[in-house]
């Protein structure tokens, strides 16, 4: 039986989570106390369940989803109503027409978030992609990964479509994806 003096899992280190694997049920409902929050994760995993995905534990707190072996998305509880996902989308030679195929409000969605622009953080990088929508030049990382923090039911929706859209570029480009 456990000491009542020691953490619960869900605030251990990497080491004893490696060992006790907790589930992203567990997480949330130890962490989001926020109604919002809950149900913008219940919507999220009820999406992943329904393309066949399953979270798996990848550090402390946080969660990975996978298709094909190649990651789709990331979901981290590190605190007290804290939720961050992220959506990997596509490389650098196939992010502008992977996005500009889409409809107007998936474009619009991507271009309204805080994204993950070049910072010349990698010289294989060779300083990101540019992409012209409509008429302004946007600046990103080589590998785009659509990120949000606390989200709404209208951002988690925005986040199921490019789920789809990752998954879609998975089965397009294979082992290139």
């Amino acid at each position: 039986m456990a000491k009542s003096s020691e953490k619960p899992i869900y605030e251990q280190g990497n080491k004893e989570q490696k060992a006790n694997k907790p589930t992203i049920e567990g997480v949330s409902d130890y962490f989001l106390k926020d109604q919002s929050l809950r149900e913008a994760l219940e919507h999220l995993l009820a999406k992943i369940h329904d393309v066949k995905m399953k979270p798996t534990w990848i550090s402390k707190n946080t969660f990975r989803c996978t298709y094909k072996g190649k990651g789709v998305v990331s979901i981290g509880i590190k605190a007290v109503d804290t939720l961050n996902i992220s959506v990997a989308l596509a490389d650098r030679e196939d992010l502008a027409k992977v996005i500009l195929a889409e409809p107007d409000d998936v474009i619009q969605e991507f271009c309204n978030r805080e994204l993950t622009h070049c910072r010349t953080c990698k010289p294989a990088c060779e300083f990101g992609v540019k992409i012209d929508i409509a008429g302004k030049e946007h600046h990103f990382c080589s590998r785009f990964n659509y990120m949000c923090k606390n989200p709404t039911l209208d951002q988690v929706r925005a986040i199921e479509r490019f789920i789809d859209i990752r998954r879609d570029y998975i089965d397009a480009f294979g082992e290139r994806a």
